[in-house]
């Protein structure tokens, strides 16, 4: 199987391992190239430390866990976006986001579900859709150079669950990477409200959860929104 480029667009860090880990775990042993784009650092989310604290709390583990997973940090990007501020209007985002699809090149990218009722991950969904479209037109042209189409856009649940997916994927073999790579995200675990305690064990509950549907021990799921073929 020839090597494919993967890139993932994560609202905050953690959200790339807790609803799609499986992707960076099962593509790096495939040796698979993988990008990562961090949308916001959900900075204001911790009644116990000052917001610009925990963005570099948040950085400095978002890095660990490209380390552990040996991505380069050549394709990881950082677009600092305010939390609670990600915005389908925001078009100095977007032109961000067209450069790097430009050229990274990606055949597959993975984006947050457009349904979720978190704003953020919402919002998220259509700014990075609006920029995979522009970057497969002729628009934008100073932004990245010549045209990219992604031929394949797989959406990924996030805070609320689908109801009906259409593709999913054995991942009984990286659980254990990916509850090892939340763990990372120490910030998370130790907030005193109970928001965040999900970051642990209950990582794996919702591939569980998902698995009690197919034959396998943990799923994750993605709805297609287009495809030419997956890995």
């Amino acid at each position: 199987m020839s090597q494919k480029k993967i890139i993932i667009f994560s609202p905050h860090p953690d959200d790339e391992i807790i609803w799609c880990g499986w992707t960076i775990a099962k593509a790096k042993r495939m040796w698979h190239e993988i990008s990562i784009v961090y949308l916001s650092f959900w900075e204001y989310s911790s009644p116990n430390i000052e917001s610009k604290k925990l963005k570099l709390v948040r950085k400095k583990e978002a890095l660990k866990v490209i380390d552990f997973f040996w991505i380069s940090k050549k394709n990881v990007f950082f677009l600092w976006i305010e939390d609670n501020a990600i915005s389908a209007n925001d078009l100095d985002s977007m032109k961000k986001i067209i450069e790097i699809i430009r050229n990274f090149k990606p055949d597959i990218a993975y984006i947050p579900n457009r349904k979720d009722n978190y704003f953020d991950h919402s919002q998220s969904w259509i700014l990075v859709l609006r920029a995979l479209d522009m970057a497969w037109s002729n628009n934008f042209f100073e932004y990245g150079g010549k045209w990219f189409r992604v031929n394949n856009i797989l959406e990924y649940e996030i805070y609320t669950t689908f109801n009906k997916y259409s593709y999913t994927e054995d991942i009984s073999d990286y659980i254990d990477y990916k509850i090892k790579a939340i763990k990372i995200y120490n910030s998370q675990s130790k907030l005193s409200w109970n928001i965040s305690n999900f970051i642990s064990d209950k990582v794996a509950y919702l591939s569980w959860f998902r698995a009690a549907y197919t034959i396998w021990e943990f799923r994750e799921v993605f709805n297609v929104i287009r495809t030419t073929g997956i890995l």
